[in-house]
């Protein structure tokens, strides 16, 4: 003998269940896996700008930008190219001399590009990058297709020493 468990509108009403609760699992699960590609790309941009810092805080010479953001771009391949995302404008690297309170240190002397000179303590490198979400369902509750993600690191500048 067949045994029936629940009426159709019972078995109806759970398969509607189920979608439902499907949709919303699959919302949670892509926005995991954007956050996931976000922290990592992260941590990424974070060791770019310490490498930077490092080559800046060492040779502040008269071509420290040039050099340094070839360092910052050289630093990391995977899983985003820096070199590609800095060529295709996503991807930004800037450098600066760090005063100490606003007030030029006497024994630290950098050069800048230009030939000019300044007093400085340290050197910082910030990182940007633009990061493009991939889930679709994300982009439509945030109302943007991107978030910018950003490391900065200040380095003392280790020669000449100060």
């Amino acid at each position: 003998m067949k045994k029936m468990y629940g009426s159709r509108r019972e078995q109806a009403q759970s398969l509607v269940e189920l979608a439902l609760s499907f949709m919303i699992m699959m919302f949670l699960l892509s926005g995991v896996v954007d956050i996931g590609r976000a922290v990592f790309i992260l941590i990424e941009l974070r060791d770019a700008s310490q490498e930077g810092a490092v080559y800046a805080s060492l040779y502040p010479g008269l071509s420290y930008e040039t050099e340094t953001i070839n360092r910052v771009l050289a630093s990391a391949t995977n899983p985003i190219n820096l070199q590609n995302e800095y060529d295709s404008g996503n991807l930004t690297v800037t450098i600066a001399p760090e005063e100490i309170g606003g007030v030029p240190h006497s024994r630290c002397v950098a050069f800048h590009a230009s030939g000019s000179s300044y007093n400085a303590h340290g050197m910082t490198v910030t990182v940007t990058y633009t990061f493009p979400f991939t889930m679709p369902l994300i982009q439509t509750f945030l109302g943007t297709n991107s978030m910018p993600l950003r490391s900065t690191t200040t380095n003392t500048i280790l020669y000449p020493p100060c």
